[in-house]
C-alpha cells in the first residue's frame, strides 16, 4: 500500500504542476508592466532548481526518513492538496485580477473578501503549503530544506514585490488593508 500512496502523491504533486504551468500560460497574456522585477522568472528557476536538488539528495540516501514513509505521505498528500486548494480558492476570488505577472490593470480593484479578509497573499500561502508537502513527501530529511526554504525565500522576494506595487497604484486604501490584514499566515505574519 505503501507505493500505492506513493503514486498518489507523485500523481496530485504532477496535477498539481501541470496546472499550473498551463495557468501561467493563460494568465501571462495581459502585457507586462516593469513591476514584476524579474520574479517570475526567479519563482520558476528556484522551483526547478530546490525541487531537482531535493530529489538527488533524496536518491542519494542522506538524512533518509523511510521508515515514516507512510504516515509522511499521508501528510504530504494532504499539505498538498490542501495548499492546492487554498491557492486555487485565492485566485478563483481574484478572477481577471489574478495575474502571474506583478501587473495593475486599469480597472483593478482592492480585493478584500474571502482568504483576501484575512490574508493579503493566500494564493502564496497555499503554495508554500504544497511546497511543504513536496519536501516532506521525499522522506527525507535533508530535502524537505533543500526544497521548502529557497522557495519561501522567492515568495518571501515576490511578496515584497507585489506590495510595493499595490502600495504605489493604491496609496491609503492599501495602507488601511496592510493594517487590517497579515501578509501570509493569519494572526502570525
Amino acid at each position: 500500500t505503501s507505493m500505492s500512496l506513493l503514486q498518489v502523491y507523485t500523481f496530485l504533486c504532477v496535477l498539481w504542476f501541470a496546472t499550473e504551468f498551463v495557468g501561467t500560460r493563460f494568465a501571462t497574456g495581459i502585457r507586462a508592466q516593469g513591476l514584476d522585477r524579474a520574479s517570475l522568472g526567479v519563482i520558476w528557476i528556484t522551483l526547478l532548481l530546490s525541487i531537482l536538488a531535493g530529489a538527488i539528495v533524496r536518491k542519494l540516501g542522506f538524512g533518509d526518513w523511510h521508515r515514516h514513509e507512510r504516515v509522511l505521505l499521508v501528510a504530504a498528500t494532504s499539505l498538498v492538496v490542501v495548499g492546492g486548494a487554498i491557492r486555487l480558492t485565492a485566485i478563483l476570488t481574484l478572477k481577471k485580477f489574478f495575474t502571474v505577472r506583478v501587473t495593475i490593470l486599469s480597472d483593478h480593484r482592492l480585493i478584500q473578501r474571502g482568504l483576501y479578509a484575512q490574508v493579503r497573499h493566500p494564493s502564496y500561502l497555499g503554495a508554500l503549503i504544497g511546497f511543504f508537502g513536496v519536501g516532506l513527501g521525499m522522506c527525507n530529511w535533508l530535502s524537505l530544506p533543500i526544497v521548502f526554504l529557497p522557495i519561501l525565500g522567492v515568495f518571501l522576494y515576490r511578496i515584497h514585490v507585489e506590495e510595493r506595487a499595490l502600495q504605489q497604484h493604491f496609496g491609503q486604501e492599501y495602507e488601511a488593508y496592510c493594517r487590517s490584514t497579515k501578509r501570509l499566515v493569519p494572526w502570525l505574519y
